[in-house]
């Protein structure tokens, strides 16, 4: 039914909430940060050039940011619990 389906989408809406609050949190903890230049390898991998319109400004560099920023604390957390690197 709907009410089961919205029920699903708000439990995994908050998952993945407390997933992001938590990776922010070992950033922050950790002082991970995000280089200008890996911004620019981000934006410079993009091969649709609308895609990369639509990234290379304040709002899509924050983005692209709090993404590799999350990226990075996960591998911290990897590395923590001696889980192998996925690439």
């Amino acid at each position: 039914t709907i009410e089961d389906l919205r029920k699903n989408w708000s439990k995994e809406a908050e998952e993945r909430i407390k997933s992001e609050l938590l990776l922010a949190q070992i950033a922050r903890e950790q002082k991970l940060s995000v280089a200008n230049d890996e911004i620019e390898k981000e934006l410079n991998a993009m091969t649709d050039t609308k895609l990369k319109e639509q990234y290379d400004n304040f709002e899509g560099r924050r983005y692209i940011t709090s993404l590799l920023l999350q990226q990075k604390s996960l591998q911290w957390l990897r590395d923590e619990v001696g889980i192998a690197p996925l690439n």
